[in-house]
């Protein structure tokens, strides 16, 4: 990579050919990379990023750190907004059971205001019972499978395997 950063990229599902590693959990984990500098680039997330830059806080959450990233946003004092990134602009059943999961964790302590988030709620309560089986027959789970590449959809599936929430601050990710 460029001036010591891992450079990581995909698009549709493919890491892109310039780049050391791909989007996959796996190509984080394998070539061991704790304490590197990354620069990342995503189909659908980077844009979500982008988006949401204007915000008073930027931050990320997967079903990998829901636990960490409910608990952060029970000690805010302001409105959250949940931002799904979807699929090319598109819904994304993964995302939208997310953010379902976050509510469900705030449920005791915040309002929802809007039917979005009231449909995201239900729709992870309907599915929570077995939530990888769900996301592994979806859509995306469909589209990523052609690509070889099931078990990034069973892996980031898995819930609380790490307790930290990524912060945009300036141009960089960081916990």
């Amino acid at each position: 990579g460029q001036k010591g950063y891992i450079m990581a990229g995909e698009r549709d599902g493919c890491k892109l050919p310039q780049f050391d590693i791909g989007n996959s959990p796996f190509d984080y984990i394998q070539a061991g990379l704790k304490g590197s500098y990354i620069a990342a680039t995503t189909t659908n997330g980077t844009r979500a990023i982008e988006l949401a830059r204007g915000a008073s806080e930027v931050i990320i959450g997967a079903f990998l750190n829901l636990s960490a990233v409910v608990q952060h946003l029970r000690n805010q004092k302001r409105d959250t907004l949940l931002l799904c990134s979807g699929w090319k602009g598109r819904y994304n059943l993964e995302d939208s059971l997310f953010a379902g999961a976050v509510c469900e964790g705030l449920a005791q302590t915040i309002t929802l205001n809007s039917d979005e988030a009231i449909a995201a709620l239900h729709l992870y309560r309907s599915m929570a019972h077995n939530l990888s089986n769900h996301i592994c027959n979806s859509n995306h789970a469909d589209r990523i499978a052609r690509f070889g590449v099931i078990k990034d959809a069973e892996y980031c599936a898995k819930v609380d395997q790490f307790n930290i929430v990524p912060r945009l601050i300036g141009d960089e990710l960081s916990n």
